[in-house]
């Protein structure tokens, strides 16, 4: 069983007999059929804010740790470096959004400056990993701008709404890329 079934359990993931098309893949649309949405659901960052939901994420972690550190002969991990400069920038900024998304007792999100400090502003290695993971973002971006702005968008809303975001989309990578 791959690691993204045991981690979501039964996924909603409709089987293709097209032989030319890849497996399903449970962590995005169906490229062979992007009509297809049938068990997937659209869901709007901007309206489902980030906040702590004190779930922890150990096993997830370990198994990007395992599925893409290789062991060499001396039980070194080949790319050790460069992958816990990375997964500590990934955390740093996850914890980042996180320190922003607690709830008070009257139920409205306020920052955890505690949170904040314990896990990342006293340690600048991990504001320096946080730097590192934006840049490795960002050069990707540039790398894919054509293909991510040639997407068509499908929001599961309307029309309307797929346009505005293939718009602002584009508006984006021209913001980055200049």
């Amino acid at each position: 069983m791959s690691f993204s079934h045991q981690l979501l359990g039964n996924v909603n993931v409709k089987k293709k007999v097209n032989n030319d098309c890849p497996p399903p893949n449970v962590w995005s649309v169906d490229h062979c059929d992007p009509t297809d949405l049938e068990g997937y659901i659209y869901v709007n960052l901007a309206e489902n804010k980030e906040s702590f939901t004190g779930y922890l994420g150990a096993p997830i972690w370990k198994a990007i740790y395992e599925e893409n550190c290789h062991v060499s002969s001396d039980s070194e991990c080949s790319d050790q470096t460069l992958l816990f400069q990375l997964m500590s920038g990934l955390h740093t900024s996850i914890n980042t959004h996180i320190s922003d998304g607690f709830e008070d007792s009257k139920g409205n999100l306020i920052a955890n400056m505690t949170y904040f400090y314990d896990r990342i502003g006293y340690f600048p290695d991990r504001i320096k990993n946080l730097h590192l993971i934006y840049a490795f973002v960002v050069k990707a971006v540039v790398l894919t701008r054509d293909t991510i702005i040639q997407q068509d968008f499908k929001t599961g809303q309307d029309e309307l709404y797929d346009s505005l975001t293939a718009s602002l989309v584009k508006n984006l990578m021209n913001k980055i890329i200049g």
